[in-house]
């Protein structure tokens, strides 16, 4: 029993003594008298400039702790004279019994103001790729390997951590390369109890400034578990909610919300989210998604469901009001999904379907390249009524055909072409627009060096064919469009009717167009339109004017009679044919011929795209009556050249009828013939008496030699 209490006693004697040394040391210690030696050790692992501004304080019992402020490291040369990192105060202790035991209990670690700078240069090197955290002549030192699979050493299994705070933390990240400048702001994170194998509450929140003094708010909260093997990880219960905000955002600001939960395999370097919810608005997207980073390259592969949803609610979220629609039920309800990988750069989309009412596009796409894009897809829509939602009215409006669809993009919409490479393919099983319906829609897309072509590009339209091909180049100063179109075998009375807004001409016709414009607008186009066109329709007719009635009934006024109401107000044809030079906007057709059985028409002359204005001359042949229209027969006009001047606005032009110099013209060949005839038979009779005196001179001429004759034979007889 004596024993016992002397040793006790000793006990009690050294934890006096124990205690009363720790309290000299730390009454007596002054560390900041150490801050040369502490900047030079860093200086000699990280090869930058270190310097301590501020305090050093340090703490022994029952904390062994450490507090430093106004700490600064130097940036790498090349990156500017600014610190890469400073810090107002950090603070860190542990528990010095735990300690001196082998086990690791720290206290709450508290990081305030930190600034780190990090930085990209042009030729690709960072600022951080030079820090070395090694000594000059390193010691070797045998550190026993924990066997393969046993994970954390135990220190590191005991070990706790009360929590970590970091306050007002700031990151900017600045990639000269692409001239690219992020900063993170304002960042706070905290996390509680933290241990392997137990699960962490960990919170953050910060702002990020984007480009176009845009800025991006988070609040992040997860529960983060890590094994004591080091193995795998874990984050549960994850909501994100970001927030951007700035000029370029619709309704000033809009929100969005990430919610799931992701494991991790820290040996396979392999990512699982799953399950995965993306909430904005009235959109929700469902997916999954898993990173694998154990080959030479990262991959990330996942799929994401969308739900259905109302656009007009989406309308709402941006706070902008619904467009008016040709159908009221326009706009009512859309989906999608999709499936997406990404790897070495590359961004596929395998499946992509997209529904919106009663129309779905599906098929693929991938993203080859991001700078500069190179895109390639493979789409394919069963069919889309464009006209429900345009604004009423629209519908009414000429409706390009796909070739002029294709090339109507100008301006700045075409400026992204320069940079872009583009290779696909469009089908289509309909497509309504403008009131026209084109079915059976296939295109193929190529885009390189500023220049796009869609060629072969093919619909059936009209009851016909359409065969297309088209360039867009936009290299130049101004775009430039090549337009080469063929129609074959269309109704010609709706294809008219489409882009005359007029219902001027019905038959069965093929069309071909050849040619290039420049410049931004309807206008442009129009007035440096320059190439060819080609036209032939048959068994139709001209609507607006029945020509053989307005003949006859001119006639019949020349001759003080009157004439009939026309009944049938359009001219019949069994073909219509020409072609057309388009120069700078000006057509000019030289060789119009159309026939029926009852007229020849020949026309020349030209139209002005500019100021829409035509200057044409019709010259009307009747070759037949004019009974198979219901008119009587006139044969005062048969094979008379009648002149039909049309000149005017070019959808609203005159049309004038000059049958009087016709028939005056007529009358004047009369005249002109029977002239000729008289002279003919003058000139006859003329020849005649011509003749008849000769035959008499040779005759006369004749006898006398004759007689002649025998009075000389009569003297020789003698």
């Amino acid at each position: 029993m004596r024993v016992l209490k002397r040793l006790l006693l000793g006990v009690a004697i050294v934890l006096v003594l124990l205690a009363a040394g720790l309290a000299v040391l730390v009454w007596t210690f002054d560390a900041n008298a150490y801050r040369a030696e502490i900047a030079a050790a860093v200086e000699q692992r990280t090869g930058r400039e270190f310097a301590l501004d501020g305090e050093l304080s340090l703490t022994i019992y029952p904390w062994l702790g450490l507090a430093m402020e106004q700490a600064r490291l130097g940036n790498a040369p090349g990156f500017g004279d600014a610190p890469m990192a400073r810090v107002e105060r950090v603070h860190l202790a542990a528990r010095l019994w735990p300690l001196l035991s082998g086990d690791v209990e720290l206290g709450r670690v508290t990081l305030r103001g930190l600034r780190l700078r990090l930085a990209r240069a042009a030729d690709g090197t960072t600022n951080w790729q030079d820090l070395a955290f090694a000594p000059a002549q390193p010691r070797v030192v045998a550190v026993a390997q924990p066997a393969e699979g046993a994970g954390a050493p135990a220190w590191l299994r005991q070990a706790r951590l009360a929590g970590l705070e970091v306050i007002d933390a700031e990151v900017i990240w600045s990639d000269l390369r692409s001239g690219q400048e992020l900063a993170l702001e304002a960042m706070d994170l905290t996390a509680e109890d933290i241990r392997l194998g137990r699960s962490v509450p960990l919170e953050t929140d910060g702002n990020v400034k984007l480009p176009g003094e845009m800025t991006a708010g988070f609040d992040l909260s997860t529960r983060v578990q890590v094994d004591e093997a080091l193995a795998r990880a874990t984050a549960d219960d994850i909501e994100l909610i970001a927030e951007v905000s700035g000029p370029g955002i619709p309704a000033g600001r809009q929100r969005a919300t990430v919610t799931g939960a992701l494991s991790a395999d820290l040996a396979a370097k392999r990512v699982d989210v799953t399950p995965l919810t993306l909430t904005w608005g009235p959109v929700e997207a469902t997916g999954e998604m898993a990173v694998d980073a154990g080959g030479a390259a990262p991959t990330v592969r996942g799929r994401l469901d969308l739900a259905q949803f109302d656009p007009g609610e989406v309308f709402e979220t941006l706070e902008m009001a619904l467009p008016e629609t040709g159908d009221p039920q326009a706009l009512e309800s859309a989906r999608g999904e999709l499936r997406f990988a990404f790897a070495d750069g590359r961004l596929a989309v395998p499946e992509l379907k997209l529904v919106l009412d009663q129309s779905t596009l599906t098929g693929n796409a991938m993203v080859a390249a991001f700078a500069p894009p190179d895109v390639r897809f493979d789409l394919s829509l069963d069919a889309i009524d464009a006209d429900r939602y345009l604004p009423p009215g629209s519908e009414e409006e000429t409706a390009p055909t796909p070739g002029q669809a294709a090339a109507g993009a100008g301006g700045n919409a075409l400026e992204p072409l320069r940079n872009l490479r583009l290779d696909g393919r469009f089908a289509a099983g309909s497509i309504t627009a403008g009131g026209t319906e084109l079915t059976e829609v296939n295109a193929q897309v190529k885009a390189e060096n500023g220049v796009m072509r869609v060629h072969p590009l093919r619909a059936k339209v009209y009851g016909g064919q359409y065969e297309g091909d088209v360039t867009v180049d936009a290299r130049g100063d101004e775009p430039t469009f090549k337009l080469n179109e063929k129609l074959s075998r269309i109704d010609a009375e709706p294809l008219v009717q489409q882009f005359a807004g007029k219902d001027l001409l019905r038959g069965l016709g093929s069309l071909s167009l050849d040619v290039t414009a420049s410049g931004t607008g309807l206008d442009a186009w129009l007035g440096s339109a320059t190439g060819r066109a080609d036209f032939r329709f048959e068994n139709g007719a001209v609507k607006g004017m029945n020509l053989a009635q307005q003949l006859r009934g001119a006639v019949q006024r020349l001759e003080g009679e009157s004439a009939p109401e026309v009944e049938v107000r359009e001219t019949d044809f069994t073909e219509l044919t020409g072609s057309m030079r388009i120069e700078d906007g000006v057509v000019r057709n030289d060789d119009l011929a159309a026939s029926s059985p009852l007229l020849r028409v020949n026309g020349e002359g030209k139209a002005n795209l500019r100021d829409r204005t035509v200057n044409y001359l019709l010259t009307v042949n009747v070759v037949n009556t004019l009974t198979g229209q219901g008119g009587d027969p006139l044969d005062k006009l048969r094979r008379i050249p009648v002149p039909v001047r049309i000149k005017g606005p070019l959808l609203e032009p005159d049309i004038t009828l000059d049958l009087q110099a016709a028939l005056t013209a007529r009358q004047r060949e009369k005249v002109e013939k029977k002239q000729e005839a008289i002279k003919q038979d003058v000139q006859e009779e003329r020849d005649r008496a011509r003749e008849e005196l000769q035959e008499k001179r040779d005759e006369a001429k004749q006898k006398a030699q004759e007689k002649l004759e025998k009075k000389l034979e009569g003297l020789l007889n003698r």
